[in-house]
């Protein structure tokens, strides 16, 4: 009875590791693969599916997928791996989750005269300058490129510009807005430098700094107002140089940024005092 009791139960034959199952009673008996065998391509099984999918219907499925997604479902099986890793894929997605990038560096490409004929090919015209397609940018990446550019489009964020909960607090709220704006236009300048810098651009990339200054100062100045101070650490981190000229720069913003908010406080003031005599 000892022997009987340390004995280990046995499980039934139909919840066996590669033992017939029954779904339910009257169904005929299902057999598991046995352990370590992978499914056969049989007519509708996994295999056969994953065999549908190819680099067409990837692309097809592109817009309505995200890099993440793309990635567990690559997991899945080596022939889903493959027929994402097409580089007709990672372009279709640069053209549908960054657009407004790469209208950002067809706009500076205009500006500086960039888009040669024969290179990429014009298709309207803004400003009396010739506009390229946004998509004639990503079918001009070399092979191999898209998916990394993809990835470095995506880690691209506003940094060290980044303001804790409780720092956005001393913020006013027209202040907040201002910050939230210029950090968008940031990141956008920057995942933009990345198309650049992978088509080789170099006219473009300056442009793209220089138009990218500007919001870099306001950022500075935003993070002065709540920092109290450190322009020249702020304006190291953000990459910019100027010396003494860069911080004469940053004090006027911050001066107008101190009278804004003064107007503000008066307006506010006003309006409820406005309130007070209503009631």
């Amino acid at each position: 009875s000892s022997a009987a009791g340390s004995a280990e139960p046995v499980p039934p034959a139909h919840l066996r590791r590669g033992g017939p199952r029954t779904p339910c009673a009257g169904a005929a008996p299902i057999a598991c693969p046995p352990r370590g065998r992978e499914w056969s391509a049989e007519p509708g099984g996994p295999a056969a599916m994953n065999a549908v999918l190819g680099p067409a219907e990837s692309v097809a499925l592109a817009p309505w997928c995200s890099a993440k997604d793309f990635g567990a479902w690559s997991a899945t099986h080596r022939s889903m791996r493959d027929a994402l890793s097409a580089d007709s894929v990672w372009r279709q997605l640069l053209n549908d989750h960054f657009l407004p990038p790469l209208r950002c560096v067809g706009a500076a490409a205009a500006a500086v005269g960039a888009i040669a004929p024969g290179t990429l090919p014009a298709v309207g015209a803004q400003d009396g300058h010739a506009a390229a397609h946004p998509e004639t940018f990503v079918a001009a990446l070399p092979h191999g490129a898209p998916k990394e550019v993809y990835t470095r489009m995506a880690k691209a964020t506003a940094a060290p510009f980044v303001l804790p909960a409780r720092a956005r607090l001393q913020l006013e709220i027209h202040e907040v807005r201002d910050w939230d704006r210029h950090q968008r236009q940031l990141t956008l300048y920057r995942r933009a430098l990345h198309i650049a810098e992978a088509l080789k651009f170099t006219k473009v990339v300056e442009r793209l700094h220089e138009e990218m200054r500007p919001t870099l100062l306001e950022l500075v100045a935003l993070q002065a107002v709540v920092n109290g101070g450190g322009v020249e650490e702020l304006a190291a981190g953000a990459g910019l140089s100027g010396g003494p000229e860069l911080v004469a720069e940053v004090g006027q913003l911050t001066k107008k940024r101190v009278a804004s908010r003064r107007l503000w406080w008066q307006r506010q003031r006003e309006h409820l005092l406005q309130e007070l005599e209503w009631r």
